[in-house]
């Protein structure tokens, strides 16, 4: 994903920004390792789950969580898969009436699973199913 990004020219870098988040593999590997990228890069990009919160459409690597995360609301693509990443981007800023649709959809869905209700009731399931 970053070599898409990188790829873009100025102007188009630009006119995307804030349209779309496209996320990577190595947003994971920040949280593991936070002296991997800059400051200024881990605040760039916003965690998967709040940029559906904020409605704005994600190209993301199909990475370990990214997927649940997402539940189907944006797009995903295969790590180094750089032509299926910029179909998607493409797809994300062109399409207006699918970016509108995964916006709505991705904004409620985050909003009813990733709520503060629903983080606790998650949690206290996981207890209950543990405890027996």
């Amino acid at each position: 994903m970053r070599a898409v990004h990188q790829a873009l020219d100025e102007a188009t870098k630009a006119r995307i920004d804030g349209l779309i988040t496209i996320h990577d593999f190595d947003y994971g590997r920040r949280k593991i390792d936070p002296n991997l990228v800059s400051a200024e890069e881990r605040a760039a990009v916003p965690p998967v789950r709040q940029a559906m919160v904020l409605g704005t459409p994600v190209v993301a690597v199909d990475a370990a969580g990214t997927a649940e995360s997402l539940g189907g609301h944006g797009w995903l693509v295969g790590a180094g898969d750089i032509e299926g990443a910029a179909g998607c981007v493409t797809e994300a800023l062109t399409d207006r009436l699918k970016r509108e649709r995964v916006i709505a959809e991705a904004s409620a869905f985050a909003l009813e699973r990733y709520s503060l209700a629903g983080t606790v009731e998650g949690t206290l399931e996981v207890y209950r199913v543990a405890l027996g």
